[in-house]
């Protein structure tokens, strides 16, 4: 009886080429499987986001700890789970990614939006707050260049902190927007950014989004 890898059906969500259990860069496109980048999965030509993200979950499951690019694998893992919200699989997945590779912005900062779990920022309690932030702050520490680590903190500031009439720790609501917009924005990050939590004030999406 085949095993469950031996029966998943692996293609390159690029261009549909038939992969093999393991591999991480298609060998028919030269596609890299292993995106480190949410904007990423918009960009394969052959599928939509969605499912470009169910073929790179099957792919690097078939990655096993011990394998040079594991690291890698589970932050792929986590960024696709998390298109998909897969809440949970995406935590578990950035957390393994942390312990591997603990100087990536990238995995500090997906981790952070995961644990909103596509949830409104002011419906969590504050030791969820307070860990957001934890891994938030790293990511700005190891690359403050992304627009998006910095509106990330400025959502987090405005619907969490001044919702609820609470003092904004270190920089203000105003100066963190002020960081993102002097970074170029990336719109598909922005875009991913929004529609993994909820805001019901319509000037902070706008400005999120540079539309003010």
């Amino acid at each position: 009886m085949p095993n469950e890898m031996q029966a998943q059906t692996l293609s390159c969500p690029n261009c549909g080429y038939n992969l093999s259990p393991g591999i991480k860069i298609c060998p028919a496109c030269n596609s890299h499987l292993l995106i480190t980048t949410i904007s990423q999965l918009s960009s394969f030509k052959k599928t939509t986001a969605a499912e470009a993200a169910r073929q790179i979950t099957k792919q690097c499951d078939t990655i096993r700890e011990g394998d040079p690019d594991y690291a890698q694998a589970m932050l792929a893992r986590g960024i696709a789970y998390l298109q998909l919200k897969n809440y949970t699989l995406a935590t578990k997945s950035f957390e393994r990614a942390i312990d591997k590779l603990p100087e990536s912005a990238e995995a500090h900062y997906y981790y952070a939006l995961s644990l909103i779990g596509g949830r409104r920022p002011m419906t969590l309690d504050s030791s969820k707050i307070e860990r957001i932030e934890e891994f938030l702050n790293t990511a700005l520490q190891l690359d403050d260049s992304k627009a998006h680590y910095h509106l990330l903190s400025y959502i987090i500031k405005k619907d969490y902190y001044e919702e609820k009439g609470l003092m904004v720790r270190g920089l203000s609501a105003g100066e963190t927007l002020g960081n993102g917009n002097a970074r170029g924005r990336d719109p598909e990050e922005i875009k991913q950014l929004l529609d993994q939590l909820i805001l019901r004030d319509d000037k902070l999406i706008a400005a999120v989004r540079g539309e003010e």
